[in-house]
């Protein structure tokens, strides 16, 4: 349930507002008839900001208030084969609501409709769910709306989120290996004191040792998972955000890599923006916070500004200090020849290939460098054992 205001005229012409509490806007609208007035607008009011409202946007929403890439790209590919074949928009949102694979998702798409059967734009009913729809993809379908192309416009989207989800599973099949080891490396440090306790016979009950083994898991993935938590909700910060993105693109080795995958994201977002119709400025800001690296974002974000005051996008870009020559070369050439969005997207492939090469070195190296630790660790703990171990037997020789 919500509060919705609106604006109607009553029976004798006059302009009334107020407000209603209902489930939808649909409902809303039913209460302001059944009132004998015909609404002009209906909105929803905003949500008060109270100390649950600000708990759950702190803290539940960074940790588990999105939905996964690929629910969102197949929805707005079947978003874009319906409308082309011509299904009602309402009808469009209920029938992809009901086939969503993703709660969150599904209920958007349910208050969307209700939004658009209420007479609200498409692009703001958009609008309402930051936390389900980037503002990639929210620009994207507004410049659809207003130029009458919503169809190419969630082609482009579901291309752009495919493409991203293509990159995000490479980056996650090249770090699997070390990140596999030093999960590895996390349990196998508690398993060594339980098994000689069993070798040796110093008593260790089956039960006992099982108990002691489900402790540590539980406390490792308590660990893990307390780490995670943290970082998500820190990040929400954009100075720590920031800090962290700079340290991480200026490591060696991975750093590299790293700003390649997020220049690639930003080459990806501009061309998607650009060509949908976005105007050049606006793209460059979105496009910038979708390279997913603050640092990277608030260096590139003054292009917009200076491209506002008149100056070329190949020159407002050399100035960031962020894009090597050969970037810079091609979008002067794209800016000259009409074909900035082809040329991006021939940049973030760049990127995508030069990343890929990068990310497997680096995989490589940190899992090399997971399994010494882990070896090292291990060795230590079996080496401490059997020095205090055969101290004890010398010892007891002595006496």
């Amino acid at each position: 349930m919500a509060v919705f205001r609106y604006i109607a005229r009553d029976q004798e012409g006059n302009t009334v507002q107020g407000s209603v509490f209902a489930a939808s806007r649909l409902d809303a609208n039913d209460q302001v008839r059944g009132m004998g007035f015909w609404p002009l607008e209906m909105y929803a009011d905003a949500e008060p900001v109270t100390a649950a409202t600000a708990a759950r946007d702190r803290v539940v929403r960074p940790l588990f208030g999105g939905v996964g890439l690929h629910h969102l790209a197949i929805f707005f590919r079947q978003f874009a084969t319906m409308i082309a074949a011509g299904v009602p928009l309402v009808q469009v949102l209920y029938t992809l609501s009901n086939q969503a694979g993703n709660v969150k998702l599904r209920r958007a798409l349910l208050n969307i409709r209700d939004s658009v059967m209420g007479g609200e734009n498409l692009a703001e009913a958009f609008d309402r769910h930051p936390h389900i729809f980037s503002k990639v993809q929210r620009a994207i379908i507004r410049v659809g709306v207003e130029g009458g192309l919503l169809e190419s416009a969630s082609r482009q989207i579901a291309e752009y989120l495919e493409r991203e989800l293509a990159l995000r599973r490479l980056i996650r099949r090249l770090t699997f290996y070390p990140k596999l080891v030093m999960f590895m490396a996390l349990i196998i440090p508690a398993l060594p004191g339980p098994i000689i306790y069993m070798i040796t016979g110093q008593g260790m009950p089956p039960g006992e040792f099982a108990i002691q083994m489900a402790m540590t898991f539980l406390k490792i993935f308590g660990v893990l998972f307390a780490v995670w938590a943290a970082w998500r909700i820190a990040t929400q910060s954009m100075t720590i955000r920031r800090a962290i993105d700079a340290i991480l693109i200026s490591l060696p080795w991975i750093g590299k890599t790293l700003r390649q995958i997020c220049l690639a994201r930003f080459g990806r977002a501009l061309g998607a923006l650009y060509a949908a119709g976005v105007p050049i400025t606006h793209a460059i800001r979105i496009s910038a916070e979708a390279s997913g690296n603050e640092y990277l974002a608030a260096s590139i974000s003054p292009v917009a500004t200076k491209l506002e005051s008149g100056a070329g996008i190949a020159e407002s870009i050399a100035a960031t200090g962020v894009f090597p020559p050969m970037v810079i070369d091609m979008v002067a050439t794209g800016e000259q020849t009409g074909s900035l969005d082809s040329m991006v997207n021939k940049v973030a492939e760049f990127y995508e290939a030069e990343s890929e090469v990068g990310s497997h070195q680096a995989a490589t190296i940190l899992g090399i460098v997971a399994l010494l630790a882990a070896a090292i660790y291990v060795g230590y703990i079996v080496i401490s054992f059997y020095s205090g171990y055969f101290a004890q037997i010398f010892q007891g020789a002595g006496e």
